[in-house]
């Protein structure tokens, strides 16, 4: 058994080997007239393009391995079977499914490879590659349309940007996570902004003051709030990621704290675990290219293989992108919709091969039943996992609501200047007054200006108020 084990690898890797390489020419071609145009119109270095093309190729890799595995399967039993050493193996003896084991080993070997692949040298590699693009090439002021872009600042900020609009010069969906000021994090998030000179202007958002748990203390809405950045754009396009250019660990940890923040991840989520299901494909494909080679007619020679391939893998990434922008919409759970086209194409190609060396076990009713039960085990597993794995984060219920027309804060002090119809709201205590001074570390409020305090339908009319959060309200 180990000569033919050894026998079939060998037929395997030559495809394999060539059907990677023709891959990457190919998809490389495809950006050949953006390369030539970065040359001779922006004149960019020619060792720039070639050290982005470099860093590129991991990335391209990985993403060519599964259609490799399957156009490999195929065409390596294709020839088995042209010249009839598939059917002299089997009429020894050999069951199909023994024949076909290490091609089989081989896609899941692969799939770890890529995955591995995928987690350490493609996020790494394809920062590098995005990063010559934004700096050197582009050159742009705002950062290259893109969505769930993520910037790391000085003192101690992260920020994501969910949209930019490069025709209005606008942003949507943003995130400020900030470390420097206080003792504990806060997180800024807006409905859209603008970068200016020096500063970006957020719109319709809201802070949140987290406690030492993590949980919100303290949340605070505002209309426009200006973010003063002591930093040149460049240095926010150089520490720009995409989730491409991060690692499940890195992506993970930004949904977590987006979920705190009360910020829609479905789409981050779909990319968390796309990184697991993409790799997965050549195992996948190594299964249901198999079984097709022992039905296929002998005289379709090697152009059997070559269109089953094509067919099959446009097939499946028609199904994984329908599956992926549903699961974006929030339709389905994320980690069911990227798993879908592995099992929609896993459970019919494990079927096939076990009908290869049972005919007569697998009549045509016998094998729609196995079929469908297979089918059913398999959605069952699916939307298991999908309530395992997500599980939406629940944040601690927000203590506390401020409103007012004007906030300023003082990071030395740690404390909110608050001015305008201010009210604050605490479980069933409202406040409102002219003016407001909060002190986010003590915990202290002092409201001044025609102070009012509403609690169970009772109202109190005062000059002053010194306020410790949980403790009622006391008058100067």
């Amino acid at each position: 058994m180990r000569i033919l084990d050894r026998y079939v690898v060998r037929e395997f890797m030559g495809p394999f080997i060539l059907s990677i390489s023709a891959f990457i020419i190919i998809m490389l071609s495809g950006q050949l007239f953006m390369l030539v145009d970065f040359i001779v119109q922006k004149n960019v270095p020619v060792l720039a393009v070639v050290r982005m093309l470099l860093y590129s190729l991991p990335g391209i890799v990985v993403q060519v391995l599964p259609v490799a595995v399957l156009f490999a399967v195929l065409i390596s039993l294709g020839r088995l079977a042209r010249d009839s050493e598939l059917s002299i193996i089997r009429a020894a003896g050999v069951p199909f499914t023994r024949i076909v084991l290490p091609l089989i080993l081989m896609g899941a070997a692969i799939s770890v490879g890529g995955f591995w692949l995928g987690e350490t040298v493609v996020p790494w590699a394809s920062h590098k590659s995005e990063t010559i693009v934004r700096e050197i090439i582009l050159k742009d002021v705002l950062p290259s349309v893109e969505q769930d872009i993520f910037f790391a600042a000085p003192g101690g900020r992260q920020f994501y940007v969910g949209q930019v609009n490069k025709d209005l010069g606008t942003m949507e969906r943003i995130m400020v996570y900030e470390t420097e000021y206080g003792s504990f994090p806060r997180i800024v998030s807006a409905r859209r902004g603008r970068v200016d000179e020096g500063k970006w202007t957020l719109q319709d958002g809201v802070i949140h003051e987290l406690d030492v748990a993590g949980h919100v203390a303290m949340s605070m809405s505002f209309e426009r709030l200006e973010i003063i950045m002591d930093s040149t754009m460049e240095t926010f396009v150089s520490s720009q990621k995409t989730p491409r250019e991060m690692t499940r660990k890195e992506l993970k940890s930004h949904i977590d704290l987006f979920e705190k923040s009360g910020i829609q991840v479905e789409g981050l989520r779909v990319e968390y675990h796309l990184k697991l299901a993409e790799p997965m494909a050549a195992l996948v494909f190594a299964v249901i290219g198999a079984p097709l080679v022992a039905r296929s007619p002998r005289r379709a020679g090697g152009y059997f293989g070559v269109v089953a391939a094509a067919l099959l893998s446009f097939s499946y990434f028609v199904v994984q992108a329908v599956a992926r922008s549903v699961g974006m919409k929030g339709m389905i759970q994320p980690v069911t919709a990227v798993w879908i086209p592995n099992a929609a194409f896993l459970l019919p190609g494990l079927a096939m091969l076990l009908r290869v060396d049972r005919p007569r076990m697998f009549s045509r009713s016998r094998a729609l039943r196995s079929f469908l039960v297979a089918c059913v085990f398999g959605a069952t597993l699916v939307l298991t996992l999908s309530l395992l794995g997500s599980v939406p984060a629940v944040a601690a219920t927000v203590p506390i609501r401020v409103c007012a027309q004007q906030m300023v804060f003082d990071g030395a002090r740690d404390a909110w200047e608050l001015s305008g119809e201010v009210e604050i709201t605490y479980k069933d205590t409202v406040i409102h007054g002219d003016h407001a001074q909060i002190d986010a570390g003590a915990k202290k409020a002092v409201i001044a200006g025609s102070v009012s305090v509403a609690r169970d339908r009772k109202s109190t009319r005062l000059n002053s108020s010194h306020w410790h959060v949980g403790r009622m309200p006391s008058s100067a």
